[in-house]
């Protein structure tokens, strides 16, 4: 005798289509939800399940930029509000840079990063004569100079503009420019160059990396460092930055921290950018 409660091939197919219509469904609400988290979060999120994982990964899967600046008068409460900016949204830092105002302790900034982001996240903090963004509350254009040896003269000096980065397919570390104090400066130039091309080489497979943010001490002579690396690089390599900085700085390599380099200070660091060889084209 025929199984009376057997489902009939007609019948089957469209609870078979209903439910992959629900599974479908329950992937973009996912997506919808994850990408409204702050990034915590969603770092949290990511490790759920190889599901929310793969949603995160969605999710992330281009370039992106969070930035945002603050005025506030107190130091602290502008560095806050300016990390609590950046990081009210799914994003992966691979890079920070904080540019302040000269009412702040780039070394307080430093540690203040450290401790909220990634361990082997490299981090500048520079001191600079000006800076503009969107502001991290109000997100109106915002706009502060401050004129040498007159910072009474701007209503407010404690600014601060901060940039976190995700780039997937590339590579980024901070290396320095550490100088022996009675070392001539051209070999530690040399020194410098060839540890920007060795790390590119050691993640890319080639000496010259896609870019470069350099920030130069503005007690020390930035042209022959420019020189040097404007002849090694190749044409395709893009140099940008600030040649007359007071500036801080953490690498996910130790080694070139100037904590364990107390015989070394800084001329300048370079913020290298390396394809990924692991990694398909962005």
């Amino acid at each position: 005798m025929a199984n009376k409660n057997r489902s009939s091939p007609s019948s089957a197919t469209p609870k078979l289509m209903e439910v992959s219509g629900f599974s479908l469904m329950n992937e973009d609400l996912l997506r919808n939800i994850l990408s409204r988290l702050p990034a915590i979060s969603f770092a949290s999120a990511a490790t759920v399940s190889k599901t929310w994982n793969a949603a995160c990964c969605h999710i992330l899967s281009r370039p992106k930029l969070s930035s945002a600046i603050s005025l506030k008068p107190l130091p602290l409460v502008a560095l806050q509000e300016v990390f609590d900016k950046v990081m009210s949204e799914p994003i992966r830092p691979h890079f920070a840079i904080a540019s302040v105002g000269p009412g702040f302790e780039i070394k307080d900034v430093l540690q203040f990063m450290v401790e909220k982001v990634r361990s082997r996240t490299p981090i500048i903090v520079s001191s600079v004569k000006g800076i503009l963004g969107r502001d991290a509350l109000s997100h109106e254009f915002r706009e502060v100079k401050w004129i040498d040896g007159n910072i009474d003269e701007v209503p407010v000096n404690t600014g601060i503009v901060l940039t976190v980065g995700f780039v997937p397919g590339l590579k980024v570390d901070v290396i320095p420019l550490l100088r022996q104090r009675k070392a001539p400066q051209g070999s530690m130039i040399d020194k410098f160059v060839q540890d920007i091309k060795s790390y590119t080489s050691s993640m890319s497979g080639c000496t010259s990396p896609q870019a470069i943010i350099m920030i130069g001490d503005g007690s020390v002579d930035q042209k022959p460092i420019l020189e040097k690396l404007d002849y090694a690089m190749s044409m395709e390599t893009i140099i940008v930055g600030d040649e007359r900085g007071q500036f801080v700085y953490r690498s996910s390599d130790v080694s070139r921290n100037v904590g364990t380099n107390k015989k070394h200070s800084p001329d300048a660091v370079a913020l290298v950018f390396a394809r990924d060889r692991n990694k398909a084209r962005v």
